[in-house]
């Protein structure tokens, strides 16, 4: 618990001392307070990210090179995200399509963590080609609980004609 302690203050022990390299992770009261206030309705903004989650899996059911998220037998899923992965190369379609009409999409994981410069010095030995892949496949779509009924009926409806 010491380590923690001192990790979330720049290293620093009960002495001013820096014994190790640590982070400034304190949190103020007012983010606090903030944060307390949310957590009232995190039951509710996931049951309503459920359902949206939902309503984009059925209506995406029959485009045959769209995948949507998975959620596993006696799991349940919060939909913090809602990742597409797109077959045979349509992924700059869709997007396209869908920013037609003013439906944002994001390329949340473009580029693999392994590619980024902190990790070029590890060695994958081709292990990761599947992540590359697959990063070049995916997009989210606007997934958050202020999203009204009617802008959901839209995007479902948008996906349907993918």
């Amino acid at each position: 618990m010491n380590q923690v302690r001192r990790l979330r203050y720049h290293g620093q022990d009960k002495h001013c001392d820096y014994s190790s390299l640590g982070f400034n992770s304190q949190l103020h009261s007012i983010q606090a307070a903030i944060i307390l206030e949310k957590l009232k309705h995190l039951n509710e903004w996931q049951s309503k990210r459920q359902t949206i989650a939902l309503k984009y899996t059925q209506a995406l059911q029959n485009v045959a090179y769209v995948s949507s998220p998975l959620t596993r037998e006696h799991n349940e899923h919060i939909f913090h995200k809602y990742v597409l992965h797109i077959a045979n190369d349509e992924r700059d379609h869709v997007e396209r399509q869908l920013n037609s009409v003013g439906i944002e999409t994001k390329r949340q994981y473009e580029t693999a963590l392994l590619k980024h410069p902190c990790f070029e010095t590890f060695e994958t030995h081709g292990y990761m080609s599947s992540v590359e892949r697959i990063t070049q496949a995916i997009i989210s779509l606007p997934l958050y609980p202020e999203l009204t009924d009617i802008e959901v009926d839209f995007i479902c409806q948008q996906l349907q004609k993918l």
